[in-house]
């Protein structure tokens, strides 16, 4: 197959991925009472522990007083804390609390369901053949943005140095 189809396939199937996966992602957010922001920083918390206010402005490119004001909404709903940064108490960090990891491990169990759904879409026989097509585009992809804050440092084996960088941090 030449490389244009390749590049036509792969716009075609990205832009159906990433609208299902949105429309699925904010039915999920607002069938639990939050916003597809807010639910993005729950589970940036869930999967890299706690930040300062200030990296969720950096994060969703909003201005600090709208951060504050989201996660203000986030701690009037028990889904976060504020507390203070262990390594300089003058700084405030927003830590999940266990309503918060209760509602993100829901999402994540309801994504993969939805994702199951659409790995039973495909022929038995041709899963390993997808299997490892998405290894190679999410390693390529890794390898283009391994400098960026765009880089998906949830695959396995991969980092960041953006401020979502660290490993979550197990509940007590």
């Amino acid at each position: 197959m030449e490389q244009r189809n390749v590049i036509e396939l792969f716009t075609e199937w990205s832009s159906v991925f990433m609208q299902a996966s949105m429309h699925e992602f904010n039915k999920y957010a607002r069938s639990s009472g939050i916003s597809m922001l807010q639910l993005t920083v729950l589970t940036g918390l869930y999967h890299h522990g706690p930040h300062e206010v200030t990296a969720f402005a950096e994060i969703m490119q909003i201005s600090p007083a709208g951060a504050s004001q989201m996660v203000e909404r986030l701690v009037q709903e028990g889904l976060v804390v504020r507390q203070p940064a262990v390594s300089d108490r003058r700084v405030r960090e927003v830590h999940l609390t266990e309503q918060g990891r209760i509602l993100v491990e829901a999402s994540n169990t309801q994504r993969n369901a939805w994702l199951a759904q659409i790995v039973e879409g495909v022929p038995a026989r041709k899963r390993m053949l997808v299997s490892e097509a998405l290894e190679l585009l999410s390693n390529a992809t890794a390898n283009i943005h391994s400098e960026t804050t765009m880089t998906p440092d949830a695959l396995p084996g991969k980092s960041n140095q953006g401020p979502f960088s660290h490993t979550r941090e197990e509940p007590a």
